[in-house]
């Protein structure tokens, strides 16, 4: 289930880190309604990369839109030859088993095609993150952050920067990631969790 952003539900999730919690970030092949993923990222607390791969789109996406491409860099010849979601949905779930799942770009609308294989036929279902992780958290940081510190807006940002003006105001170095996809992200989700925890009071 996605929790509701409230300083209370995310204060009393972060109090009770058991080292149950994975970071998750995905690029999608369009901003709209339609866009489905195409890179995947799942990192530990200690930012070990625990999954990482391209994703084929299903054959409903002709071509990635224009300004996806110029925010993460994703063209059609590069997920050529990636797997699917389908592929890798059993090692997402492996994985994400009992864990905690912190994000920062799962929302209602925007969810992700899983194709189930049934012989020679392919049914394709839009998924939303609750109906994928129905028994985990997921919590998405940025509309926690956006909630918690009001004076913060992100109206003029542009999508895909506001993780970075996140860690720009809470002073976390991130110079040292070469990663600028979804990867380099998560790694900031980490860092930006870990802040926010540290904040908390004893």
């Amino acid at each position: 289930k996605v929790t509701t952003p409230t300083p209370e539900s995310y204060k009393d999730i972060l109090s009770n880190d058991k080292g149950d919690t994975l970071f998750m970030t995905m690029n999608l092949s369009s901003f709209s309604d339609n866009g489905e993923v195409i890179e995947i990222a799942i990192l530990d607390s200690e930012e070990q990369i625990l999954l990482h791969s391209l994703v084929k789109h299903s054959s409903y996406v002709k071509w990635i839109d224009k300004s996806a491409i110029a925010t993460h860099g994703i063209n059609n010849s590069d997920i050529k030859r990636a797997p699917s979601f389908a592929r890798l949905w059993p090692k997402i779930k492996e994985l994400t088993a009992d864990k905690k799942l912190i994000v920062n770009n799962c929302n209602g609308k925007n969810g992700m095609v899983l194709s189930y294989e049934r012989g020679f036929d392919c049914l394709d279902t839009r998924l939303t993150f609750s109906e994928l992780f129905p028994l985990n958290i997921v919590v998405n940081i940025m509309q926690y952050y956006r909630f918690c510190w009001q004076e913060f807006t992100f109206s003029t940002v542009p999508i895909g920067q506001e993780i970075n003006d996140a860690c720009d105001q809470q002073s976390i170095c991130y110079d040292d990631i070469l990663d600028q996809r979804a990867v380099g992200e998560a790694i900031k989700l980490v860092r930006l969790y870990h802040r926010l925890h540290a904040s908390l009071p004893a």
